[in-house]
């Protein structure tokens, strides 16, 4: 970091900032001019990181089992739905058909009346 920056000052003001940002947790050792990386906070980040990652997957895992017995769910409620639908249709049919031949029996009847 020295040759890049070349001095202390600037390479302690932009790690104080990092610091300050949380992208990076340092120590730093004024009286040698030592900067180290501070292992555990580095550790804890990256188990956040991991159980992040791995509650994402997890996830992923859940949503594509869940889906499916979703769509399962949904198309037997729609199956359901379409099957009473068509119970309902059929007894509307039924009603009609036995109107109709009511109709026209009583037609007959009357046609039979008139003629006699």
């Amino acid at each position: 970091m020295m040759s890049f920056f070349g001095d202390w000052d600037k390479i302690e003001g932009l790690l104080y900032e990092c610091n300050r940002l949380g992208l990076v947790m340092t120590i730093t050792d004024h009286t040698k001019q030592v900067i180290s990386f501070d292992q555990v906070a580095q550790v804890h980040e990256n188990l956040v990181n991991f159980g992040n990652r791995l509650r994402h997957v997890f996830q992923k895992v859940q949503d594509s089992c869940t889906t499916d017995m979703e769509r399962v769910r949904i198309f037997e409620k729609i199956k359901g739905e379409i099957d009473e639908e068509m119970r309902r249709v059929k007894e509307v049919k039924k009603t009609m058909t036995d109107t109709q031949q009511n109709l026209n029996r009583d037609r007959e009847a009357e046609l039979k009346h008139w003629r006699d």
